[in-house]
């Protein structure tokens, strides 16, 4: 039963990840804003990337789609440049 759990799993992971990829190359920005927008699911409030996070499938969170909105969030969207010489006073 367990090995049958794992397969279903990673097949639906490997889904998630082609429509990630699939999104990703219609548009960009709105794949990437996708991943933050939360969901009611039997009385659950979750956004894909909170699911993948907590559900162990860190494919889909090192995805592009994924890192972007993470760095959109922390960075507020600087860019590369300024990261390293901001410092809080």
């Amino acid at each position: 039963m367990k090995k049958i759990y794992i397969v279903c799993f990673r097949q639906f992971e490997k889904r998630c990840l082609n429509i990630m990829d699939r999104m990703y190359e219609e548009n960009t920005t709105h794949a990437i804003e996708v991943m933050d927008d939360e969901a009611v699911v039997w009385g659950i409030h979750s956004s894909p990337l909170t699911f993948a996070y907590e559900n162990f499938m860190y494919d889909v969170v090192a995805h592009v789609c994924s890192q972007k909105n993470m760095n959109k969030q922390w960075y507020n969207n600087l860019t590369p440049d300024l990261k390293p010489f901001l410092k809080v006073c």
